[in-house]
């Protein structure tokens, strides 16, 4: 029996998207996606005729394994390729630093997969679990706090698995940290802690390990600030810069610095924070936000 779509894209996301990819991205979104699936049937064909072969008797074992061994190499290929979409959606927001266009992307993604029905059923639902999961995120970095934690809400109701509920918790935390809403990012820290609990040791191992720690930042920050200790703060966020950190990160915690150190007086290294996110932020909410909290620095110096 049939069970229906867990993870209803247009319906959950849909809403809240208001740029489309165009043509062209969707064309680069789902050629790596079916020159995979050409690449996977060609294993499939090596695996069939491997088998012949072998109950034909016509070739020695050798030849046996090192055609299962081509089919083998073949179809991991392919799975890595596919990736290869996934991997330029990423790089819009961590490197362009585009929100808005990386929910577009993600939109047609999680579209196209939910399309994708010679894939099992549970793996459709996953991956557009994860790409809904990262519109939300997307939305907070756009600025559209709300419309962010409304679009995880909705999602944690979809019976997610451990991955894309760790996921969907990430982007709570965030939401609630900003919003200084210490107590209940606690809550949803805790609940990320648990389903991150449930995929130890499996391939998302790095992932787990980074939304762990980022997760683990926000409640050292989150003390700091509520004891009223901007220079603890300020300290703990200098420690929390990190090598390989990508432009979307460099942006942030400048934002972050900027803030605290004007906070507490330092309008020069203020000003030079807030500058570097106002002029790299491109169309994230920290390019404005920073350019408001520079007019603040002018009128102090």
């Amino acid at each position: 029996m049939k069970h229906p779509f867990r993870i209803p894209v247009q319906e959950l996301a849909g809403p809240f998207i208001t740029e489309r990819a165009t043509q062209a991205e969707r064309e680069a979104l789902t050629r790596p996606i079916k020159t995979g699936q050409y690449i996977q049937a060609a294993a499939i064909v090596l695996v069939v005729l491997a088998v012949v072969f072998k109950i034909l008797g016509r070739y020695g074992f050798g030849i046996y394994l090192l055609i299962l061994a081509s089919a083998l190499g073949m179809a991991l290929f392919a799975a890595m390729y596919m990736n290869i979409s996934q991997r330029k959606a990423a790089r819009v927001l961590e490197q362009g630093c585009d929100p808005w266009r990386y929910a577009a992307l993600a939109y047609e993604a999680a579209l196209a997969m939910e399309k994708r029905t010679q894939v099992k059923q549970e793996v459709r639902e996953m991956n557009c679990g994860i790409q809904v999961g990262s519109i939300a995120l997307a939305l907070c970095y756009m600025g559209r706090w709300e419309e962010g934690r409304l679009l995880a809400g909705r999602l944690l109701n979809c019976e997610l698995t451990p991955l894309e509920a760790m996921n969907c918790r990430s982007v709570l935390v965030l939401y609630c940290y900003n919003r200084g809403d210490f107590e209940e990012m606690r809550e949803q820290l805790q609940e990320l802690r648990w389903a991150a609990e449930e995929i130890r040791g499996s391939r998302e191992e790095r992932y787990r390990q980074r939304a762990l720690a980022n997760g683990e930042n926000f409640a050292a920050m989150a003390e700091a600030l509520e004891a009223h200790d901007p220079e603890k703060a300020l300290l703990l966020y200098r420690g929390m810069a990190r090598a390989g950190e990508t432009p979307l990160e460099q942006c942030v915690r400048s934002l972050n610095l900027g803030r605290l150190e004007l906070q507490l007086g330092y309008t020069d290294q203020a000003e030079e924070h807030l500058r570097y996110a106002a002029e790299h932020g491109n169309r994230l909410y920290v390019a404005d936000t920073a350019r408001e909290l520079l007019k603040t620095v002018e009128k102090c110096v």
